[in-house]
């Protein structure tokens, strides 16, 4: 039980399943917006298909909902690869009217209990605003880039010739299709998430809808020599007139590739389109080897650079044990832990030829750092140098940062493509 400047008790508890439209509706109005019926419903049937109902935690002033706060069931893929049990933290928000009174602080310590209860190891989001999720723990993990491609006179580099093949398929045989793909590629790249079923009907849903003066999607598959799947793009395209003719911009809303080949070939289909000038391409990893594969790299312009998924270990040793090291090496880190003081203490890492060993100990720590940047560093993407410069870590043995430089590592950048 919470008590705001009015004296207005607020209780943080479960949701009822028919308080879900109260609780979407909320959920919108904090972030200045409103909600359909049609969008409601579509809402309502996919968290009662999922189970996210019953993960779905509101504060209450009375009988009225005033924050509001979910979790979803994920495996993240990590370094390795392999995969960890987490907490995906959703819809969350407080009404404006009730804010600095500690609601987003219950509602995440109660999140945060549910999901150790759970045996999910470790909690995960995207941020809506970068200053308010580090005071409890997480830490942004991944980031992505936004490319604009001009595409007068693109040429490519030589390369290996492509035995496969390019398919432009409706959105029935895509939704047949894709899912596949994508949830294959998700199971390999550090920081994804393989989307759930129906999950993947929303993103049919939408993708056949016009959006901001844009086309329905168009899906295009990839095939290998041996007539596999290994590879598809979407993609949204705006018209435009001109003296000269039609010059159309493609926005590509997916690019997945599992092989080189598929890789190179639709990016050659999507930027050799007639009648484009200019491509666009959101929610892309900032390592993108199509700048290589360009005569002119500069036709590929990075117009933003941003912060993807946010993750909070919530079992470190857990955590630490569940991913793979790039060497073999020992390390004692220090983390401090503010939020959840348990977590604070220093723990003994041992990576070996058969996996990770992890443990409190009593040994003297070679590095001290903080939970937050301890999720940052979790998936390879971030080195413990680079956070040592901004003395984020201290370094308390020499030569200590660069070995947790090699170990934590991941030769694939980390990234995530599915949002909830």
């Amino acid at each position: 039980m919470l008590r705001g400047g009015d004296r207005l008790s607020v209780e943080v508890r479960p949701i009822a399943p028919d308080q879900l439209g109260a609780f979407i509706r909320a959920f919108s109005a904090a972030f200045l917006e409103t909600i359909s019926p049609d969008d409601l419903r579509q809402w309502q049937r996919t968290w009662e298909r999922t189970g996210v109902i019953d993960r779905a935690i509101a504060a209450y002033d009375g009988d009225t909902i005033v924050g509001t706060s979910a979790t979803k069931p994920f495996q993240l893929t990590v370094p390795g690869p392999a995969s960890i049990p987490v907490a995906g933290v959703t819809a969350v928000s407080v009404l404006p009217t009730y804010r600095r009174r500690g609601i987003l602080t219950e509602m995440t310590r109660r999140e945060f209990e549910s999901a150790r209860h759970r045996g999910e190891i470790a909690a995960i989001l995207y941020a809506s605003e970068g200053v308010i999720y580090g005071r409890y723990g997480y830490g942004p993990a991944t980031f992505a880039a936004h490319y604009s491609i001009t595409t007068d006179r693109v040429a490519f580099v030589p390369a290996v010739q492509d035995g496969g093949m390019l398919a432009l398929v409706d959105a029935a045989e895509g939704r047949r299709r894709i899912p596949e793909i994508a949830n294959r590629h998700s199971r390999l790249r550090p920081g994804s998430i393989p989307r759930a079923e129906a999950n993947w009907d929303d993103w049919f849903e939408d993708a056949g809808k016009e959006h901001d003066g844009m086309s329905e999607a168009f899906f295009v598959i990839h095939q290998d020599r041996n007539r596999h799947d290994d590879g598809f793009v979407a993609y949204r395209s705006t018209g435009a007139s001109l003296p000269t003719g039609p010059r159309n911009t493609v926005t590509v809303t997916r690019l997945t590739a599992l092989s080189d080949e598929a890789y190179v070939s639709l990016w050659g289909y999507v930027l050799h389109l007639d009648l484009v000038g200019e491509v666009n391409a959101g929610n892309r990893p900032l390592q993108e080897p199509l700048r290589w594969l360009m005569t002119d790299p500069r036709r590929l312009r990075t117009t933003s650079v941003g912060d993807g998924l946010w993750v909070r270990l919530l079992d470190i040793p857990a955590c630490l044990e569940g991913r793979h090291y790039l060497c073999v090496g020992s390390l004692t880190v220090e983390v401090r832990d503010a939020f959840c003081p348990a977590n604070t203490g220093t723990y003994a890492l041992e990576v070996g030829p058969n996996g990770a060993r992890c443990a409190r100990t009593n040994l003297n720590a070679d590095l001290v750092l903080g939970v937050a940047q301890l999720g940052s560093l979790y998936l390879g993407g971030v080195s413990f140098s680079e956070l040592a410069h901004g003395t984020l870590v201290e370094e308390r043995r020499s030569g200590a940062l660069l070995q947790a430089d090699r170990m934590f590592m991941s030769p694939i950048a980390p990234w995530c493509t599915t949002d909830f």
